[in-house]
């Protein structure tokens, strides 16, 4: 076995690289905000749908 090869498979047992994190942390921040605008499209679409009449 040549000395590349072992010292492949030792970073394949080492800890994982922060790639992951880079897209895990940006979408668990944008999860409330997907989850609550369903929830509020009806009253957002009705206040700008007012917001542009005349009293």
């Amino acid at each position: 076995m040549s000395s590349r090869s072992a010292e492949g498979s030792a970073r394949s047992n080492a800890a994982p690289s922060v790639g992951g994190a880079m897209f895990a942390l940006p979408t668990l921040a944008l999860a409330p905000t997907l989850i609550r605008f369903p929830v509020s499209r009806k009253r957002l679409v009705a206040s700008l749908a007012t917001t542009g009449t005349k009293g």
